[in-house]
C-alpha cells in the first residue's frame, strides 16, 4: 500500500522588494527574514536597535546599493 506524501509549498521571501529602501546600511530581518526589524549605518547600531525592539536574534545582512555588484569569497 502506497502512502500519498502531502506537499506543502513554501514560499520564500521576496528579499529584493524587502530590501529596497535598505540600499547601503546593515539590515536586522526577523528571524524568518520576511521583515525588516532595524537598520543602521554599522552592524553593532542594527544588532542594537533590533534587541531594543524585541527581536534578540536577527538575520543580519549589508544591502549592497544596486549600481554595485558583490562577489562573496570563501576562505
Amino acid at each position: 500500500m502506497k502512502r500519498k506524501l502531502s506537499e506543502k509549498k513554501v514560499r520564500a521571501p521576496d528579499l529584493a522588494a524587502i530590501l529596497k529602501p535598505c540600499a547601503s546600511v546593515w539590515v536586522a530581518l526577523s528571524p524568518d527574514e520576511r521583515e525588516v526589524v532595524a537598520s543602521a549605518p554599522t552592524f553593532e547600531q542594527t544588532h542594537r536597535e533590533a534587541e531594543k525592539k524585541g527581536c534578540p536574534h536577527p538575520v543580519l545582512l549589508q544591502v549592497v546599493p544596486p549600481d554595485k555588484g558583490f562577489i562573496g569569497v570563501l576562505l
